[in-house]
């Protein structure tokens, strides 16, 4: 079998690893959907403890790019950004080196 890329799969794909049955690769898809791609950690929380040596022989963890960029909020719109200068740096010294109110 060639490498499962794990970033990519549906659940009948992820079933033809050792190991995985229907609700373990519907457990990855609900992973890979609230992380946005898959890892050995996430692998291992669906296995309930650490993956057998020869499932993750089976597995390709390259991230998948069109599902980033599908399903990742970006929280500002690039457009919005202006990033001209640095004038205000100064101004971020001024507030680090301010007292405070601790006593």
């Amino acid at each position: 079998m060639a490498l499962l890329k794990i970033n990519c799969p549906t659940v009948e794909e992820f079933r033809l690893l050792p190991g995985i049955g229907a609700k373990r690769a519907t457990l990855l898809l609900q992973l890979r959907d609230r992380y946005g791609q898959l890892d050995e950690e996430l692998l291992s929380i669906a296995f309930g403890g650490p993956v057998p040596r020869n499932v993750l022989d089976m597995v390709d963890f390259t991230p998948n790019i069109q599902y980033v960029k599908q399903n990742v909020e970006v929280p500002f719109q690039i457009e919005d950004w202006e990033l001209s200068s640095y004038d205000n740096v100064s101004d971020f010294r001024n507030i680090a080196s301010a007292p405070t109110s601790e006593k």
